[in-house]
């Protein structure tokens, strides 16, 4: 077949949705497939054959963290003269609202749809849900198949996209993530030393102050080291505070891909203390494939990957719970091996070589409902 997946988030912005697109891309072409990507213009952008882009991006505040905003006068116009002089068995949309690239590619878009939802904002905005369905209605109605990838996920979205949807969750790279990927050099301590890391955006939401704060009650109680791998321009606000409450931290800064795996399987403890807008937990699964005990914050989208005590730690949201799950770990290696094999079990069973067919299916499934052959 030949895809287009449509996507506001890719490289090179760091995010959950650009792995997915990216993922969904490579797995498609080990099967065979011919796939392209539209996207975005970014700042420090790398041309990449079969990647398209279209517009600009600009970032501004919501639900605690940068979102993906397009912008460009001529964005419709340019997608509408891109899929005429382009034809694809299947378009691949994510996150299909206005005025988001997938939503434009929709409305220009010919031939089976299929869309993915991935993210989600502060619930406030359901409240406009009636006068989106109302204005868009045409238009979302040409989605043949709608993808949510965790049931947080399709509960957000419905109230906008109406209709039934098929829960496919994100895949995990076992090749990428994996105990035996090395050990990354910048996390060396000595042996007994309990290696923390925390992953992802330095946003507000992604609670990196809960963290900080949490192992500050641990000072001499446990040996650890806390090592931070992102970037955002909240980064000397953590590093402030981190000094101020003695807090043994490594800020490690933008983790380019290619040492994504060996981060993951240097760290004893992997621990998200996220205050919210988390429709699943990409980070939590890459720490399980790579054979790291994980603490996650006890929400929504977390819930749905973690069995509290079985796969990982749920804990409540505020420093003192997450010293105390943190103290448990630390002391018990034990439990952490425990924690470790049954979360590389679960990494096992969303392999995206398992994911990718179901995605595949999803697109012929599209392509009969639109009356054509494979």
């Amino acid at each position: 077949m030949k895809i287009l997946l449509v996507s506001d988030a890719y490289y090179p912005y760091p995010s959950g949705v650009t792995e997915y697109v990216y993922n969904v891309a490579k797995y498609l072409r080990e099967r065979g497939h011919k796939v392209d990507i539209l996207t975005l213009h970014y700042d420090n952008e790398k041309q990449e054959n079969d990647v398209y882009r279209v517009g600009y991006c600009k970032f501004f505040s919501l639900n605690g963290t940068n979102v993906t905003l397009p912008w460009g006068l001529s964005i419709s116009a340019e997608i509408k003269k891109f899929l005429k002089e382009k034809r694809y068995d299947v378009i691949h949309l994510n996150g299909p609202f206005w005025p988001n690239i997938s939503h434009f590619a929709l409305k220009h878009g010919k031939g089976p749809i299929v869309a993915s939802f991935l993210s989600v904002t502060s619930n406030f905005t359901h409240m406009f849900s009636p006068l989106y369905k109302a204005l868009f209605h045409s238009i979302n109605k040409k989605i043949d198949i709608k993808i949510g990838i965790s049931s947080v996920a399709i509960d957000f979205i419905k109230p906008f996209f109406p209709g039934d949807y098929r829960f496919i969750p994100v895949g995990i790279d076992r090749t990428r993530f994996n105990p035996n990927a090395g050990f990354y050099e910048p996390m060396k301590t000595d042996n007994d030393t309990i290696k923390i890391l925390f992953m992802g955006r330095l946003d507000k939401r992604k609670g990196l102050d809960i963290l900080i704060r949490a192992l500050s009650k641990l000072n001499g109680r446990i040996n650890y080291q806390l090592f931070v791998g992102g970037n955002s321009k909240n980064r000397q606000k953590y590093e402030e505070m981190a000094r101020k409450l003695n807090v043994k931290t490594k800020f490690l800064g933008f983790i380019p891909n290619e040492y994504m795996g060996k981060v993951y399987s240097s760290a004893d403890i992997y621990v998200s203390p996220a205050k919210g807008g988390e429709t699943y937990g990409i980070v939590l699964v890459e720490a399980m494939s790579s054979g790291v005990a994980v603490i996650a914050s006890n929400i929504k989208g977390y819930a749905t990957v973690i069995k509290n005590g079985y796969n990982g730690i749920l804990s409540d949201v505020n420093p003192s719970a997450f010293a105390n799950a943190i103290e448990q770990l630390a002391i018990n290696k034990e439990e952490r091996a425990r924690l470790r094999e049954n979360g590389l079990k679960h990494a096992e069973s969303i392999d995206w070589k398992k994911i990718i067919c179901e995605i595949e299916k999803a697109y012929i499934d599209a392509i009969a409902m639109q009356g054509r052959e494979v």
